[in-house]
């Protein structure tokens, strides 16, 4: 989308996207009036589906962008058995069932051909870096949040990170290493 502009643009779209979010972090420091628990769901749901949208914006414009190499490799724990256990199968199965499986069709396989999976390949490491990209800054807003005594914003914003930070993640290294599993001669990996 923003790949093919100039450094200055994509900059300035990223300080637009980063404007936004800080503003809303103003306005919640700022307030100092009692809200009720719906609303700060809801808020701490705005917040966290802005920094998604950052690190959505930030990979629009730095397509290439990729953590350490080391980052995307297999851990020893990283097994089918460790991924079942912490449900992620489920938590697949709850996304493929729903409208959020239409946010980013790459990272999806069915109905695509086998010279898809390189391609597939990639996109998990884009999406599992732009939900690491996400889940930082909502991690360090949960610390201030804890820090200063905001109990309900760290858990409602503690929820929103599981759900959608870490469980992408888990889901992209799941779908990635069941790739490098299954076709281990198909994929060119670095």
């Amino acid at each position: 989308m923003f790949q093919y502009y100039l450094i200055q643009i994509k900059l300035l779209i990223l300080g637009i996207a980063y404007s936004i979010l800080g503003y809303i972090l103003f306005l919640t420091y700022s307030s100092s009036f009692e809200i009720s628990n719906g609303l700060i769901l809801l808020f701490d749901l705005i917040l966290s589906l802005d920094i998604l949208l950052f690190a959505f914006f930030f990979f629009q414009a730095f397509k290439k962008y990729r953590m350490p190499k080391d980052l995307y490799n297999k851990r020893k724990f990283e097994t089918p058995r460790y991924f079942k256990f912490l449900l992620v199968p489920v938590y697949q199965m709850v996304l493929i069932n729903s409208f959020v499986r239409y946010f980013n069709p790459r990272v999806y396989l069915k109905g695509k051909d086998r010279s898809y999976l390189s391609t597939y390949h990639e996109e998990t490491k884009i999406a599992e870096t732009s939900h690491i990209l996400a889940f930082v800054p909502t991690s360090i807003l949960q610390i201030i949040y804890l820090l200063q005594g905001e109990y309900k914003h760290f858990l409602f914003l503690g929820l929103f990170n599981i759900l959608f930070n870490i469980y992408p993640m888990l889901l992209q290294r799941q779908n990635r290493f069941l790739i490098e599993r299954r076709f281990p001669n198909l994929l060119s990996i670095n």
